[in-house]
Formats: structure tokens, C-alpha cells, sequence
């Protein structure tokens, strides 16, 4: 059964914390997936409690992800002086774990902070990319969420968008999943438009289950069962949606309020 309400979130992190304490070797995994739980229940003061706890550790394997995620949550509920000011230690000490950068540079673009996380995912891929070398699967993401910001800013192309084309590998090429247009698609009552805006979401969903074996977001992991076919439309999309880019979280839900969803996935006829 996962976790559906923020009761069950709250559940399953007290079962991870007393699972952490059972297993100290492996408390720095149980601890960010407790977090993570604490965000998804609304208790984010808790969860700053526990990013703070795993800080104190000598012996971290991911401070600077840590630091990213506590971040992210800091920001959420009102301390954002406090949140921009640990991203700026972030970028000053240029770690090489790709997930601090992207969770850092993704906490810029949630918050309108467009050109701070054009910036951000530059200096990480400055620093992660060699030039005429493949690019590490872990970096991927790093260019793409710059190749959305850049389209979101409205600037062309530049070498490292055509890498992020190049790297792509869904059947929804990135121009079309990032076109900012997308949002004001949804307000129209063409069947033919929302479905196709249902394509790129089953692409960006597919893309987002690559990072399953993170410790975060949890609800992204949730997002898939033991085949994917059972779990309905609506609740991958709201599970997985909590590491989306604003604009992609309101679009979905926008689109799952105008239309009925049937157990194919596919819209019903009626809105």
C-alpha cells in the first residue's frame, strides 16, 4: 500500500527513522527518504529537522544533496534568505555530485528564479561536461532542465541545447516538451490538444521513473507499480508530479480537472 495521505506519509517516515535507527549503516538513505515523506505530509519543519541531523554527520556520502534538499524545503515554507544563501554555497563549492546541482538549479526554477537556474545549470554543466566525451548519464538531466529554462526564457539554441536533442531519447523531441506554450494549450476544449499534451506527459513520466533508485523525490518512486499499466493516470501524474517544474505540475492538473480519465488513461468524452 503507498502512501496516499499525509497521515501515511507521517506513517511511513516514522517506519524509515525507526528502521534508520536498527540500521545505522544505511541511515543517510532512510533519513532523506523520511524527509521526504515529512515534505509530502505538510510537516516541512520536521523535515528541516532531519536534513539538519544528517548535516551534523561526519561521514556523508551526499553533503551537498543534503544541502540542496534542505534547501528546497527551506524555501517551501518561508525561509527563502535561508535557502538562497545555502545554493550559493552549493555553487561556490562546485561539488561534482550532478543531483545537488540539479536539485538546487530545479529549486531556482520552481520559484520563477529563471535566470539564476540558467545559470546555475550552466556552471554544473561547465564543470561536470567534458567537451567531444559522452555525456554520463547522471548529467543528462542537467541539460535538459537548462534546455527548458533557456526555452522558458525564450533564447535560442545554443551547443549545449543541441547536446541535450542529441542525448534525448523519447518519442516527444524536447523543443515540444518545453515549449512554454503548453500551459495555455490546456485551456482549450480540443480534444485533439489534450491528448497530445497527454503524449508529452507519458514521456516525461517515463523520464522521470529513471530516477527511482534516488532518494528523492519519493513521490516520483511512487509513481510506478510492478508494471505501470495498473496504476491510473491521474495518480502517477499527482505521485510523480512533485518534482516537476511549476508550469508542468499546473498544466497536468488543469488537464485532469477539465477531463475525465478512464482506466486506459486515455480522456472520456465527457469534460
Amino acid at each position: 500500500m503507498r502512501p496516499d495521505t499525509p497521515a501515511d506519509h507521517t506513517t511511513e517516515a516514522e517506519r524509515l527513522l525507526r528502521t534508520a535507527a536498527r540500521y545505522p549503516e544505511d541511515r543517510e538513505p532512510l533519513l532523506l527518504r523520511a524527509a521526504a515523506h515529512l515534505e509530502l505530509a505538510g510537516d516541512r519543519a520536521r523535515a528541516t529537522t532531519l536534513y539538519g541531523e544528517l548535516l551534523g554527520s561526519p561521514d556523508l556520502d551526499h553533503p551537498h544533496l543534503v544541502k540542496a534538499l534542505n534547501a528546497a524545503n527551506l524555501w517551501e515554507y518561508g525561509h527563502e534568505a535561508e535557502a538562497r544563501a545555502i545554493i550559493e554555497g552549493i555553487r561556490t563549492a562546485a561539488p561534482l555530485d550532478p543531483a545537488a546541482w540539479e536539485v538546487a538549479a530545479g529549486t531556482l526554477e520552481n520559484h520563477d528564479e529563471l535566470e539564476a537556474a540558467h545559470d546555475c545549470f550552466s556552471t554544473a554543466l561547465a564543470l561536470l561536461l567534458t567537451p567531444g566525451e559522452e555525456v554520463p548519464y547522471a548529467t543528462r538531466s542537467l541539460l535538459f532542465g537548462r534546455h527548458r529554462v533557456r526555452r522558458l526564457m525564450g533564447a535560442d539554441h545554443d551547443a549545449w541545447d543541441t547536446l541535450a536533442d542529441t542525448v534525448h531519447t523519447a518519442a516527444v523531441p524536447l523543443d515540444e516538451l518545453h515549449d512554454p506554450k503548453r500551459l495555455w494549450s490546456l485551456g482549450s476544449s480540443d480534444p485533439g490538444e489534450l491528448r497530445a499534451e497527454i503524449t508529452r506527459l507519458r514521456a516525461e513520466l517515463g523520464a522521470y521513473r529513471t530516477e527511482l533508485s534516488r532518494p528523492f523525490p519519493v513521490a516520483t518512486s511512487q509513481a510506478a507499480g510492478s508494471s505501470g499499466a495498473a496504476v491510473r493516470m491521474p495518480s502517477m501524474i499527482a505521485r510523480a508530479s512533485a518534482s516537476w517544474p511549476y508550469s508542468h505540475r499546473l498544466a497536468a492538473f488543469r488537464a485532469l480537472t477539465r477531463w475525465g480519465w478512464s482506466r486506459s488513461g486515455e480522456p472520456s468524452s465527457s469534460p
